[in-house]
């Protein structure tokens, strides 16, 4: 596959909202579709069509690298092909337990047209990442992986159908910010929810986004491509184990910097939703974060 030459994306540096670097487009550049076929095999995607792409490969590689950095279980399948809904970008199915992403797009076939569209989509989370797509729908992945081995599976069935019932209440979508600015942001880029409009569909696509949205934080201090050790693309910095907020409470944690609510009730929301807690979910002290889902109505 052609990518675009790098000296004519001299722009490309390590930052938040895009998270595309020229050592990763470098990477990707190299990559070869069979020896990624390979890598992910190893890593536990068993069955894998990349389309014969590198941006494709290189973008399921470094995303599988990412989740199972944080501890996370990865689709068992992956194929990059067309999905019936053409304004579907991505999806995640089980039992099948496979990624898509839909092939209908051609932007996805390139690094840099996959940046940019990521960077200025209507309804995208505020963190624009370049691999946005990929990251939700691999923590789709984990999360029904997740219920599956905790629960039967007819309990599974139920606590989804639950999940996609209802969806998170205004004050979780559009929380009051504290702050006018913050650093690296740009205001005039946000779209009214800290999350995004997808978010909002109900609780299974709401935890989808909190997550994607914490792991493209924590990117912007691990650059993609950058490091060497045991991963191609992704490698932490840090040395301590990665988690999520709601996982494992942090003392300097953005949430409660950035919002006038309390943070230890989002902590625990979302952890409810993570483990399928319908008690929880359901209980009066927390019925206020919730309505029932437009799509349902």
């Amino acid at each position: 596959m052609k990518i675009n030459p790098i000296s004519e994306n001299k722009s490309i540096t390590p930052n938040f909202q895009k998270g595309l670097t020229k050592s990763f487009v470098l990477k990707a550049k190299e990559l070869d579709c069979e020896k990624a076929k390979k890598i992910l095999k190893q890593k536990g995607i068993k069955s894998i069509n990349l389309g014969g792409y590198q941006s494709i490969a290189a973008s399921c590689l470094a995303t599988a690298e990412i989740i199972k950095s944080f501890g996370f279980s990865i689709p068992k399948n992956f194929s990059y092909k067309s999905i019936p809904e053409n304004y579907v970008d991505g999806n995640y199915t089980y039992p099948d337990d496979i990624v898509c992403i839909n092939s209908r797009f051609t932007r996805f076939r390139d690094l840099l047209a996959q940046d940019d569209f990521e960077t200025y989509r209507k309804g995208s989370p505020i963190t624009k990442h370049f691999l946005a797509t990929y990251i939700h729908e691999f923590m789709h992945a984990a999360h029904f992986k997740h219920l599956a081995v905790k629960y039967s599976y007819d309990e599974f069935i139920n606590i989804c159908n639950e999940l996609k019932q209802y969806a998170p209440a205004e004050e979780l979508l559009n929380p009051k910010v504290t702050k006018p600015t913050w650093k690296n942001w740009e205001v005039k880029d946000w779209n009214g929810s800290i999350l995004g409009d997808y978010a909002g569909k109900d609780l299974i696509e709401f935890f989808a986004e909190n997550a994607s949205f914490e792991i493209a934080r924590i990117l912007e201090k691990n650059p993609l491509g950058e490091n060497r050790g045991k991963n191609l693309f992704f490698n932490p910095k840090r040395t301590q184990k990665l988690s999520l907020s709601f996982l494992e409470e942090k003392k300097d944690n953005f949430w409660t910097r950035m919002f006038n609510k309390k943070e230890d009730d989002r902590i625990a929301f979302l952890r409810a939703i993570w483990d399928g807690d319908l008690d929880t979910i359901f209980s009066e002290k927390y019925s206020k974060y919730i309505r029932k889902s437009e799509s349902i109505q």
